[in-house]
């Protein structure tokens, strides 16, 4: 049975983590317009709000939420008006001309909050850590949890480091920077898709 719940906690982020989202948009288009050790910091940032997600989960935000639904509006607001700003920028990117940019050691925390900050946006992903650890937290021990835990993080620093790899390849390295504009834009409209996504799920719990 431990083994079991182990083994579908990593199958249903495995299935999660490859449903295209701001996340992959981001991690993808990061390894093409920016350096390997920018595109690493990018994931941290990434991955340390998938941590915080799941510590909010675990220590039950999601049944605060549940029953307080102006919190969960409030993120709602805050998330959809981020990514759609994130999209208006790469849509804007899309008509400037691109230059590989090397950014200084010390501003290379401007990736990690980027990182951070796309992957908090959306508040939905509460309500999924919380769904796959509800049922862990009220019938599992402590070093359970906490290897579930572990399980979901490495599980996705693994998953967002291939596709870093996977952009970063020569041959798709080419042939994104020579579509690089188009790209640009088709990922802006995502963002934007993702973020208006969000307001429009906002208006269906005022309304």
């Amino acid at each position: 049975m431990f083994i079991v719940s182990l083994f579908s906690i990593f199958l249903i982020h495995l299935l999660a983590l490859a449903s295209p989202g701001p996340d992959f948009v981001f991690i993808s288009q990061t390894a093409v317009n920016h350096t390997r050790k920018q595109t690493l910091v990018a994931i941290a940032g990434v991955c340390s709000a998938i941590a915080i997600w799941e510590l909010l989960a675990i220590s039950g935000l999601s049944f605060i939420i549940d029953r307080v639904p102006i919190v969960y509006q409030l993120l709602l607001l805050l998330g959809g008006g981020y990514l759609f700003w994130l999209g208006i920028l790469s849509v804007k990117s899309s008509f400037k001309t691109y230059q590989l940019i090397i950014t200084p050691n010390h501003q290379q925390n401007h990736f990690f909050l980027k990182g951070l900050m796309t992957n908090l946006a959306n508040p939905k992903a509460l309500a999924y850590f919380g769904s796959i650890f509800s049922v862990a937290v009220a019938h599992s021990s402590h070093q359970t949890i906490i290897l579930m835990f572990v399980i979901v993080l490495i599980e996705s620093l693994i998953w967002f480091y291939l596709v870093a790899r996977l952009f970063s390849t020569e041959k798709i390295a080419k042939w994104y920077q020579k579509h690089l504009r188009a790209i640009n834009f088709i990922c802006g409209l995502a963002f934007i898709g993702f973020g208006l996504s969000l307001l429009v799920q906002l208006l269906k719990t005022i309304l």
